[in-house]
């Protein structure tokens, strides 16, 4: 049985505070209603993914506090689009075997990763396919100018490039990510990031010590043991709240 975890991070302490064996809403709502309305009004900014049941929960408890998208997560979705439009050409040129090699999906991680980081076999590479392949050429501008608009200063700084990587995504026919674009343009948790550089880069690194804790222990059966482990880890352990959700009722 596969079991998520929500995990609360302080931004500040950057501390685990919260572990709940859910994601579903009511995960949020529960700690939300623990620490109490006072302390819930002096929360300013909550960084979560684009799961929108968080911030239905924010938004309900939380009506002083800015909602902002995490970074990484909209970059991870973005590299979706891009290799979705990078295998729709591979399977074009089906037939010329060369050109298509270059193209596998062995190669995929040269396309999504940033021009500055890549090596030099990496740029050879990549001249080859841009100087074949028209699109090809314009989705590593339109990736290029994507991460570019992160670090705007002003969400109207950033709202100049979206508009313009959206009509050239319009050009090439990406309709997927034409609508992403466009989602992006209308969510005020993305502009929100331009005002509140928060980012879930601390629950992201949490989260890949949380996968080396069940890797060394080869898994955890017991599930209240494992958010123990965690707490006691990454977290403060003797948080009165932080393992309410598996406490045993007795008579």
């Amino acid at each position: 049985m596969i079991c998520f975890f929500t995990v609360i991070v302080d931004l500040r302490t950057h501390k685990v505070i919260w572990i709940s064996k859910s994601r579903r809403k009511e995960a949020l709502d529960t700690f939300f209603e623990i620490i109490g309305r006072d302390a819930c009004d002096k929360i300013e900014v909550v960084a979560t993914d684009q799961h929108e049941v968080y911030g239905a929960s924010v938004r309900q408890y939380c009506q002083n506090a800015k909602l902002v998208w995490d970074r990484f997560h909209l970059v991870q979705r973005f590299n979706e689009l891009i290799n979705d439009e990078r295998k729709s050409e591979a399977d074009r040129v089906m037939g010329r075997e060369h050109y298509r090699d270059l193209l596998k999906g062995k190669n995929k991680w040269i396309f999504l990763k940033k021009a500055s980081s890549r090596s030099a076999a990496e740029v050879q590479h990549i001249n080859e396919v841009l100087y074949l392949n028209d699109k090809m050429a314009k989705l590593e501008l339109i990736k290029e100018r994507y991460h570019q608009m992160f670090d705007c200063t002003t969400a109207e700084d950033a709202e100049l490039i979206l508009y313009e990587i959206y009509q050239w995504a319009c050009q090439l026919e990406c309709w997927e990510m034409m609508k992403y674009f466009m989602h992006l343009r209308e969510s005020q948790e993305f502009w929100n990031y331009f005002s509140h550089r928060f980012t879930t880069s601390v629950v992201e690194g949490i989260n890949r010590g949380i996968k080396t804790l069940k890797w060394v222990a080869f898994g955890y059966k017991d599930m209240a043991y494992f958010a123990l482990k965690i707490m006691q880890k990454f977290g403060y352990l003797n948080h009165k709240y932080a393992l309410k959700w598996m406490t045993p009722v007795t008579n």
